[in-house]
């Protein structure tokens, strides 16, 4: 009888202890989770700050911020080491200031998108309807027809548009003329880097040129959107010509 008292008791303070334990570790535990809970909250937020900015899904030294959406189109001409003050950095900022091509843009808008913001199909058919032409003001031989979506800019739409804009920050009638201007000018120097070469536009073009550029949804209204303008010159030699001269139709 006394060893099972013995076993009985020994049993029981065991049991106990492991009680005990048991409270201490629950009581650690809550404390970790507690102090764990700023990282926690750090990293629940990650993906928003990491969307604070879009790389180039084709340039990916190039990276625009959320904050300077209007002003993208310079960030991007300054990656590509573009002058400041070249005659045709200056024609385009005048073009992109007119109002009633911010109007023409939320009109566009207005036929892609059903809903008040714009979803990753709208954009992708944006993208796809982009089309138009290059070509020197006083030859029309040098017209060159102006690049369609690369693949790359396809699947990063498929793949990242929901992260760019997000619920909480979305694409819509307010920003779309922003984001169209990029869209835009990107195509026409993505066009002249593929039949002139970077160093020569850098260097600025010789010879005003002609762009015209629409985009076509398909609707046989016709194109809900369309731009015309003639860039200057901005540099006194003929080698820019001379590249684009070499180009038929």
């Amino acid at each position: 009888m006394e060893a099972r008292a013995w076993i009985a008791f020994a049993l029981r303070r065991l049991l106990r202890q492991w009680k005990a334990s048991a409270v201490v570790c629950l009581v650690a535990a809550c404390i970790a989770v507690f102090r764990a809970l700023p990282s926690l909250r750090a990293l629940r937020a990650e993906p928003s700050e990491k969307q604070k900015s879009i790389s180039d899904p084709i340039f990916g030294t190039v990276v625009y911020s959320y904050a300077r959406l209007s002003e993208s189109w310079e960030d991007f001409l300054d990656a590509f080491q573009f002058p400041k003050g070249s005659p045709i950095r200056q024609h385009i900022r005048q073009l992109f200031s007119r109002e009633d091509l911010d109007a023409q843009f939320q009109r566009l808008f207005d036929v892609l998108c059903t809903g008040s913001t714009m979803n990753r199909h709208d954009f992708e058919h944006f993208s796809r309807g982009i089309q138009g032409h290059l070509h020197i003001l006083t030859d029309k031989k040098t017209k060159i027809k102006l690049l369609s979506p690369t693949q790359e800019d396809l699947q990063w739409i498929a793949a990242n548009f929901e992260k760019a804009f997000p619920e909480e920050r979305p694409l819509n009638r307010q920003n779309f003329p922003d984001v169209a201007k990029l869209v835009l000018l990107r195509r026409v120097v993505r066009t002249l880097i593929e039949f002139v070469g970077i160093d020569h536009i850098q260097g600025g073009m010789a010879a005003p040129l002609v762009v015209d550029i629409a985009v076509d949804l398909g609707s046989a209204k016709g194109p809900p959107f369309r731009i015309h303008t003639v860039a200057p010159c901005s540099r006194p030699t003929l080698e820019s010509g001379e590249r684009l001269n070499a180009i038929s139709e």
